[in-house]
């Protein structure tokens, strides 16, 4: 019995040269199945790269968050009754008030923090706290012709000198944001001085967060909620996963349409029926057939997978690329840093690569299995009609 061993080289230079017969058509496939590839591992790496930040984010974030609201909705924090009633609570750690919300401003809205004197402790050396009429811009501001003043629009409109950029390492927290000195802050967002937006705290160990929240709430004279990291780190990769998959689920069709158009043009060519039968004829076996239709495939396939997965990596982490991002996730218009893990990378390389790979494949082997057991005589024969 003769052992069956799939690599044949000159079967692979058959199938070359068979390839370079019918140049359309094989460039045609190979069109097709790059796309397919650089579509469906741009959602896969954008996914993981969005999942890899926000754990970053939540690692940086404070444990609690407390928001004051009302039947109505949010509502501004009186800060020093706040700080008195929470530093009663045991295990509570750094309480501090924080003024943040989302404004008008170039080309759309920008997320604006105030700070003080305060966060003096937790500021980078290098970057200046804004003074009073001053502005730090996230990374996203780097990429805008922002004219001077930079003009904001919230409660009221005030106009800013830009003094700085913050760090690219606060990207995946301020991209699209705008650091003020908190007064200002306050102005702009119509708070009073003695308020803030919510609070702030810290915990001695993770697994506490969620036991304090009802002593948290029931120290506090007014309705509140209380979110801790890890569930607003649960709820950012819920949605996340939730439009990856919905992305994805909208290529099954694609993919379904690509193998069954491979399947039919392998199974009903007139062209490759006749060369069977010609070939089984001749006395080639069918496992040689086989071999040959797959080599033919495969010749195709692999430098088209190549290809598209290296295309999807460079349009979503080449400098400068805003669209995919837009596109995908309606993130901002401005580059927005994105990384991966050598891990999270070829896994959503690999996943990208099966995704299309596997239904090629099926259809493939499918027709090959077909053009093979067909009778030679009557493969001729319907060939001729």
């Amino acid at each position: 019995m003769t052992r069956f061993c799939f690599w044949n080289r000159p079967l692979i230079a058959w199938a070359a040269r068979d390839l370079g017969r019918q140049p359309f058509s094989a460039l045609l496939l190979f069109v097709c199945l790059a796309l397919l590839v650089t579509l469906v591992t741009l959602v896969l790496l954008l996914g993981q790269s969005l999942r890899l930040a926000s754990v970053q984010w939540a690692a940086q974030a404070p444990d609690l968050v407390v928001r004051r609201v009302t039947p109505g909705g949010w509502a501004p924090l009186p800060v020093a009754e706040a700080l008195e009633r929470v530093q009663t609570v045991a295990g509570v750690l750094r309480p501090r008030p924080r003024v943040w919300g989302v404004v008008q401003g170039p080309g759309g809205p920008w997320t604006v923090v105030g700070v003080d004197a305060a966060a003096a402790a937790d500021w980078p050396a290098d970057v200046p706290l804004p003074r009073a009429g001053e502005a730090l811009l996230g990374t996203a501001g780097r990429w805008l012709a922002t004219a001077q003043p930079l003009f904001l629009e919230g409660r009221r409109a005030l106009g800013f000198k830009v003094v700085g950029y913050l760090p690219r390492s606060a990207a995946a927290a301020l991209h699209d944001g705008v650091v003020l000195n908190r007064q200002d802050a306050l102005l702009l967002l119509g708070l009073a001085g003695d308020q803030a937006t919510d609070l702030a705290l810290e915990v001695f160990h993770d697994e506490e967060a969620e036991a304090l929240r009802p002593d948290l709430a029931s120290v506090l004279p007014w309705p509140v909620t209380i979110t801790t990291s890890r569930e607003q780190l649960r709820r950012q990769l819920d949605d996340i996963d939730r439009r990856t998959g919905w992305l994805l689920a909208s290529f099954v069709p694609a993919l379904a349409a690509m193998a069954l158009v491979v399947a039919a043009l392998g199974a009903a060519g007139r062209r490759q029926r006749w060369e069977v039968g010609v070939l089984k004829a001749l006395g080639w076996g069918g496992g040689d057939l086989l071999r040959l239709h797959l080599y033919r495939g495969l010749l195709i396939a692999g430098p088209a997978v190549a290809v598209g997965s290296a295309a999807a990596y460079l349009l979503l982490f080449a400098p400068g690329t805003t669209w995919v991002g837009r596109w995908i996730f309606g993130l901002p218009g401005a580059p927005l840093p994105l990384h991966l893990s050598g891990q999270s990378a070829a896994g959503g390389l690999l996943l990208g690569m099966l995704l299309v790979a596997l239904p090629f494949s099926a259809a493939l082997f499918w027709s090959g299995w077909q053009a093979v057991i067909q009778d030679p005589a009557e493969s001729i024969a319907e060939a001729e009609r």
